[in-house]
């Protein structure tokens, strides 16, 4: 024989009971749910906020290569040449400064500003003789001089394109700010000039062929002309084309004022 059994409860114990266990489930939710956010959320976006924040290192004491790639591992740009100073302890091409400072919490990207030393502010001139120009001009540089202008000039020893001399000479030291002439051979000095074309030319004009093909402007004569504006050469006593004593005078017939 089997025996039944129920069990029954009445409205109002029953909410008694529900309304305290849905409190308790509420209350361990929001506890798991705030663990959540706060532990394993939240991280993630403080994460992305600061992901882009960089210390800016120590630049100081290194050379320019070396400073440039630091700061590029890092997410960093530097302005490698933004000032440059004399310095006696710092050689060139080493920072001197930095801007911003090293430990400064900045944004990835950011371009750090370098004050590098020019080395010694007075420098001694180096020996340039028989270099190309383009070397001659890169060991000047190397020594700290960069005010430097070319001038050629014929040389009997010096071939063409090549350095001669430096003004200040080789060897004197100055200040790396002085300015410093560089002189290029032209070769050696001719000897004969091709006689320029200038019929046809205005006077000053043919005065200027002449005197550049390493030519004397000779004597000038003043005749009538129909053919010729006034001021153009009607004829010159030297045949064009034809190879002559350099500085050999050229005389010149020019048409008249009608």
């Amino acid at each position: 024989m089997s025996s039944k059994y129920s069990f029954s409860i009445s409205v109002k114990d029953f909410w008694l009971v529900l309304i305290p266990v849905l409190m308790l489930l509420t209350c361990a939710g929001g506890a798991f749910g705030f663990f959540v956010v706060d532990k394993i959320v939240m991280p993630k976006f403080t994460d992305l906020e600061n992901r882009n924040d960089v210390v800016v290192p120590q630049l100081v004491g290194l050379d320019v290569e070396t400073a440039a790639q630091t700061a590029f591992d890092l997410g960093l740009r530097t302005t490698r040449v933004s000032k440059r100073e004399y310095s006696d302890v710092k050689p060139s091409n080493t920072v001197i400064s930095q801007e911003p400072h090293s430990g400064t919490n900045v944004k990835r990207g950011r371009h750090i500003s370098l004050t590098l030393s020019a080395g010694p502010e007075v420098g001694a001139i180096p020996a340039i003789e028989k270099l190309a120009e383009g070397p001659a001009k890169s060991a000047l540089r190397q020594a700290g001089f960069e005010n430097i202008s070319v001038r050629t000039t014929f040389s009997e020893r010096i071939p063409l394109d090549f350095a001669i001399e430096t003004e200040p000479s080789s060897g004197t030291k100055t200040s790396r700010s002085a300015p410093v002439v560089l002189f290029i051979s032209k070769g050696k000095r001719p000897t004969h000039a091709s006689v320029p074309n200038v019929v046809g030319e205005m006077l000053s004009q043919a005065q200027t062929a002449i005197e550049a093909s390493g030519l004397k402007f000779g004597r000038v004569r003043f005749e009538a002309n129909s053919v010729m504006s006034a001021g153009q050469v009607i004829s010159q006593s030297l045949t064009p084309g034809v190879d002559v004593p350099l500085e050999s005078s050229i005389d010149v017939v020019v048409a008249a004022e009608r």
